[in-house]
C-alpha cells in the first residue's frame, strides 16, 4: 500500500508529538518529582507541531496537482484545503500554547490571498497581453510572504509556549496562619503570591 504525502505527514506529526508527551525530561535526574502545574505545556511539541503543520501543508500542495487529484475533478477542493491549511496548519505550535491568531497565520492569509487574487485576474480574458505580467509580482509577493509567515510561527511556538507556561505559574493564595509573639499565639492570614 502507498502512503500519500499527506498521510504519511500526518502520521509522522502524531507519532512524534506522542512520543513526546510521554518521554521523560532528559535534564531531570531520576527519581526527582515533577512539580510543574497540571496545565503545563512542553515547547518541543509545540515546536514539533508547527513543523507537522508546515509539513503537512508541503504535502497537501505535491498531493493537490497529482493526476489522482486532478483526473477526478478534486482540483479546486484540494486547493481550497490547501489555502486553508496553509493559513492555519503552520499556527499548530501557538494554537497548543493558547493564542488564537497568530501574526504567522495573518501574514501567511495575507499572502494566500494575493495568491488567489492574481491566479484568478491572471485568467482572465486579455488580463495581461506584455511580459513580465504584474500578477507574476503579486503571485511572488504572495509566496514570500507564506513562507516568511511559517518561519515565523515555526520560531515563535516555543516562546508562545514558554509565555503560556509563566502565566500560568502566576498564582495568589492566602492561607491560615499562627505566629508566636511575647504575648502568646495570634491568629491571622498569610498572603502567598507569585507573579
Amino acid at each position: 500500500m502507498r502512503m500519500t504525502p499527506v498521510a504519511l505527514a500526518v502520521a509522522m506529526l502524531v507519532f512524534t508529538s506522542t512520543g513526546l508527551a510521554l518521554a521523560d525530561d532528559p535534564l531531570r535526574p531520576p527519581g526527582a518529582s515533577v512539580s510543574r502545574p497540571l496545565n503545563h505545556k512542553d515547547e518541543t511539541t509545540a515546536l514539533l507541531l508547527s513543523l507537522g503543520g508546515a509539513a503537512v501543508v508541503y504535502a497537501m500542495i505535491v498531493e493537490s496537482s497529482s493526476p489522482l487529484v486532478v483526473n477526478n475533478g478534486l482540483h479546486g477542493w484540494a486547493v481550497g484545503a490547501t489555502a486553508v491549511g496553509a493559513v492555519v496548519l503552520p499556527s499548530l505550535g501557538e494554537l497548543y500554547a493558547g493564542d488564537r491568531i497568530t501574526k504567522g497565520m495573518v501574514l501567511r492569509a495575507v499572502g494566500v490571498g494575493s495568491i488567489a487574487l492574481a491566479v484568478h485576474s491572471a485568467n482572465q480574458p486579455g488580463a495581461c497581453e506584455d511580459e513580465p505580467c504584474g500578477d507574476t509580482f503579486v503571485i511572488l509577493f504572495g509566496v514570500v510572504t507564506v513562507l516568511a509567515g511559517t518561519i515565523y510561527d515555526v520560531a515563535a511556538a516555543p516562546s508562545a509556549v514558554q509565555h503560556y507556561n509563566k502565566a500560568q505559574l502566576q498564582f495568589f493564595s492566602i492561607a491560615p496562619t499562627v505566629l508566636r509573639s511575647t504575648t502568646g499565639l495570634s491568629v491571622g492570614a498569610g498572603i502567598h503570591g507569585e507573579f
